[in-house]
């Protein structure tokens, strides 16, 4: 049986990069266990913030929403991509994910 790794970053932590413009992960309690005898939170985020996959309406007019798109192309054999010693400062080219990612094969994840 394959291991299945689960990549998701948790919202709020330090390893997920905001987006300029857009807002952070904000959380606010709304119930308490004192007042309502239970615990309820409002969470604002942007949806292009942390682990997430664009829809190709993301960028395309009239393209598919993401319910559209079938989990098994969201699983599946995996590639990993060395990049934690490329520091946050300088921008991810082309030419570094082209020579530090030889071991990528057709149709990896």
């Amino acid at each position: 049986m394959a291991e299945l790794i689960d990549l998701t970053l948790t919202l709020g932590s330090d390893r997920i990069s905001l987006v300029p413009g857009l807002v952070g992960v904000e959380t606010e309690p709304i119930q308490t266990h004192a007042t309502h005898a239970r615990s309820n939170q409002k969470l604002c985020l942007a949806t292009h913030i942390g682990t997430h996959v664009d829809a190709p309406n993301h960028f395309i007019e009239g393209g598919a929403a993401i319910e559209s798109a079938p989990l098994t192309k969201l699983m599946g054999p995996a590639a990993v991509v060395e990049l934690s010693d490329h520091g946050r400062e300088r921008g991810i080219s082309g030419d570094t994910l082209e020579d530090r990612g030889r071991h990528v094969r057709p149709g990896d994840i």
